[in-house]
C-alpha cells in the first residue's frame, strides 16, 4: 500500500512533463507524441494514449520482421539483405518474450496502417531503389523504436526490464541503418553523377 502511494505522489509530480516532445527532430513517427520526463523515476503514460505499450511493441516488431523479409528478397546490396535477415532474426526472438508480458485474451496484433503502408511501398520496388527507401525508412523506424524503449525502460512496469535490456540491440540497429544508408547513397551518387 505504501509503494502505492509513493507512485501516486510521485506520478502527480510528472504531469508538468507530460506532452513535451521528446525529440523535435521532423520525420521521426511518433516523436511528438511521447512525453518528455527528465531524470523523473516514474513517469506518467502520454495523455490520450489508449494503446497498450506492450501492443505496440509487439506490432513494431512484427513490422521489423516483415521490413527484413522484404530486404532479404528485394535487396540489391549484400549488406541491406544482411541487415534484413538481422532484422527478423533479432525482431523475432523478442516477440514471444513480448507476448509473455501481454495480458491473458488479449487480441492478435496486426501491423498498424503506417507500417502497413510502407512494407506495401517497399514491396514495389527492386534493387538500389529498394536499398536505399528501405534504409531510410530503417533509420526513422529505429529512432522511434529507441525512444519508445528509452520511455518505456524508465516507466514502472512489467515492460521497463526488458525495454532497458532490449535498448543496446536498437541502437546497434539504429547505428548500422544510419551506416548503411550513409554508405548506399553515397554509391549511389558516385555511380549517377
Amino acid at each position: 500500500m505504501r509503494m502505492l502511494m509513493i507512485g501516486i505522489v510521485l506520478s502527480t509530480l510528472c504531469i508538468p512533463f507530460v506532452g513535451k516532445p521528446l525529440a523535435s527532430q521532423s520525420g521521426i513517427r511518433g516523436a511528438q507524441d511521447v512525453p518528455r520526463v527528465p531524470n523523473n523515476p516514474l513517469p506518467a503514460a502520454p495523455e490520450g494514449s489508449s494503446i497498450n505499450p506492450v501492443v505496440e511493441a509487439i506490432e513494431m516488431n512484427l513490422a521489423q520482421i516483415e521490413f527484413g523479409k522484404l530486404a532479404f528478397t528485394k535487396a540489391q546490396d549484400g549488406r541491406v539483405k544482411l541487415f534484413g535477415d538481422t532484422m527478423v532474426k533479432d525482431h523475432y526472438t523478442v516477440v514471444p518474450r513480448l507476448r509473455q508480458l501481454q495480458e491473458d485474451g488479449a487480441a492478435d496484433v496486426i501491423l498498424n496502417s503506417s507500417h502497413q503502408a510502407a512494407i506495401d511501398h517497399l514491396s514495389k520496388l527492386l534493387g538500389s531503389a529498394f536499398d536505399r527507401e528501405f534504409l531510410s525508412e530503417m533509420v526513422s523506424e529505429h529512432q522511434a523504436i529507441v525512444m519508445f524503449l528509452e520511455h518505456q525502460s524508465q516507466l514502472v512496469t512489467p515492460l521497463a526490464k526488458l525495454s532497458v535490456e532490449l535498448l543496446p540491440t536498437e541502437r546497434h540497429h539504429l547505428q548500422q541503418a544510419q551506416q548503411f544508408h550513409l554508405d548506399v547513397t553515397k554509391t549511389y551518387k558516385t555511380t549517377w553523377h
